[in-house]
Parts: structure tokens; C-alpha cells; sequence
């Protein structure tokens, strides 16, 4: 079972880099296949937060929360919420929450954790959970990196997810 990031479902959804487009599309086409996904509520929100802000129609937003809602867990318990709290004061960063959260949902219910996401170089130290950052052309990574400006919690163009 994979769990994936919201930047991953986003680009599968809205081409906002052709070659993510591209490599998200299939991945997510592959695990919808297969039955193979897993999301969170959080994941949800994210996601509707990030599409809106990128002036997707309410129609298309409507569409992917009723697709998306098939492949999420009901709730986000306590526990987890605690476990990723406890993660982000081992790595002296508690602006990583959202993405500890992440993590500490794919390690109890998934194999793997798949995003674009760097800013889970740092949170693989800290578990022996398979997380996959995707990876794109060192020439789109170049052009990207001198593009974007400030903290970006999903390495989505100038967006935060919340």
C-alpha cells in the first residue's frame, strides 16, 4: 500500500510542471489500478486547499474529494498526532508536522510514502520507513530551485498547502 504526498495528487491533477505531471499520472494511475493507495483526512484538506488556491474550478475540485475520499482513512487518531509531535522534537523542527503526520499515518497502514517533497530528506533519518522523493530532470530541478522563493511545504510553485 502507498501512501502519497498531497504535491504527488496535485500534479496528478494540474500541470504545473510537464515532467511531474507525467511521472505522478503514473503513478497514481498504476496504484489506482492496483488498489494500492492510502491517504489521509490531512492529505484531503491539503488538497483542496492547494487546488483552490490554484483557481481550479469547484467542479474539478469536487470531483477529485469524491475520488480521493474512497482511498482515506476516516480519522487521524491521537496517537499519531503525538508520535509525529515526539518526531518533530527529535529533529528540533516543528514545522514539519503536517509531514510528520504523514509519515506516522503510512507507517501504520502503508509500505511506502511517495513524494516530490525534500523537506523529507530530513524526516528519513529518523525511521527505517521507505519514503520515496521523487525525483525530476537535473535541468527542471536547476530551472525550479532558482524559481522558487522561501519555505515551501510541498515544493509546489509559491504555494503552502495551509
Amino acid at each position: 500500500m502507498l501512501f502519497f504526498d498531497t504535491n504527488v495528487i496535485v500534479y496528478s491533477i494540474v500541470n504545473l510542471d510537464e515532467e511531474k505531471l507525467k511521472i505522478s499520472q503514473q503513478l497514481v494511475n498504476t496504484a489506482l489500478e492496483e488498489n494500492s493507495i492510502l491517504i489521509s483526512p490531512l492529505i484531503l484538506q491539503e488538497m483542496i486547499f492547494t487546488l483552490g488556491k490554484l483557481g481550479v474550478e469547484s467542479d474539478v475540485i469536487e470531483e477529485n474529494v469524491d475520488l480521493w475520499t474512497n482511498f482515506s482513512i476516516s480519522s487521524i487518531e491521537n496517537d499519531i498526532v503525538k508520535e509525529a509531535f515526539d518526531l518533530c522534537k527529535k529533529a528540533n523542527n516543528f514545522r514539519i508536522i503536517s509531514d510528520a503526520i504523514h509519515l506516522k499515518i503510512a507507517e501504520k497502514y502503508c509500505t511506502k510514502l511517495v513524494t516530490f517533497d525534500k523537506d523529507f530528506k530530513q524526516l528519513r533519518s529518523l525511521t527505517d520507513f521507505k519514503i520515496e522523493i521523487l525525483q525530476q530532470s537535473e535541468e527542471n530541478e536547476n530551472t525550479e530551485n532558482k524559481e522558487q522563493k522561501g519555505d515551501n511545504q510541498n515544493n509546489l510553485p509559491e504555494l503552502e498547502t495551509s
